[in-house]
């Protein structure tokens, strides 16, 4: 494994057509070449495939395949269509709203690289309203009693792909809708992975209610935790240990 290795950019999308060209701008941008895109459309209700198809016709030299469901099947599904068409050693999760800097790639595979126990890197993110920052996310390193008390880390990482396949993917259960990214993390605890935080922006995030998730997700948050507690008993442990 090294920062050379290719990487399979994963593009879920879903109403998406405001912002995925800006998205698909930002990855030519790329310092890291060996990459390739795979968009999903997820039965979008707005023109959001046509922006990434007109995207592509006007920027042929980008390596990109879009997918498309015919019908609405979930993040956690998409995510995972996504990663099984994957052929790259790594893949790097992007929601449709937000942007990477140009050496986002690259630092996140040499983090990888530089650690090879680490399941998957992250970075700090800009997270922005309307073009104007305010705030950081995903700024913390891994913290196993941190991340059984809430989810702190973004979605928007890079996974060792054959790792991910081994763990079963995101979870498609969806009394989990908008808890996708944060299940499997916890999986990752109770399996004794981690992750690596690089400790730099490397990308944006768009707070906004134009993404898969919709606005916010329908489901209780206490019920949510209750799902997640029965599922990784983990949890329950580092939560008491203090």
């Amino acid at each position: 494994m090294n920062a050379s290795d290719h990487v399979t950019i994963c593009i879920p999308v879903y109403d998406g057509q405001d912002f995925v060209a800006d998205t698909l701008a930002a990855i030519q941008r790329q310092s890291h070449t060996n990459f390739t895109v795979l968009i999903s459309d997820d039965a979008s209700t707005d023109a959001s495939r046509e922006s990434v198809i007109d995207f592509l016709l006007a920027h042929p030299f980008l390596p990109a395949l879009v997918l498309r469901h015919p019908v609405n099947r979930g993040l956690g599904r998409t995510r995972n269509d996504l990663v099984a068409t994957a052929r790259g050693e790594l893949v790097f999760m992007l929601d449709a709203d937000n942007e990477i800097y140009p050496t986002a790639l690259s630092r996140l595979a040499a983090a990888l690289d530089d650690d090879p126990g680490a399941f998957f890197a992250y970075s700090m993110l800009e997270e922005h309203e309307d073009g104007v920052p305010d705030t950081l996310r995903s700024c913390l390193p891994w913290d196993p009693e941190r991340l059984a008390e809430q989810n702190y880390i973004d979605a928007m990482s890079l996974l060792r792909r054959d790792e991910l396949a081994a763990i079963g993917g995101y979870t498609e259960d969806l009394r989990l809708h908008g808890w996708e990214d944060y299940d499997l993390w916890c999986r990752c605890l109770e399996r004794g992975l981690r992750g690596v935080l690089v400790p730099q922006i490397l990308a944006r995030y768009r707070r906004a209610g134009h993404s898969m998730l919709v606005s916010v997700t329908n489901l209780d948050v206490s019920e949510a935790e209750s799902l997640l507690r029965a599922r990784y008993p983990v949890l329950a442990s580092l939560r008491t240990s203090d």
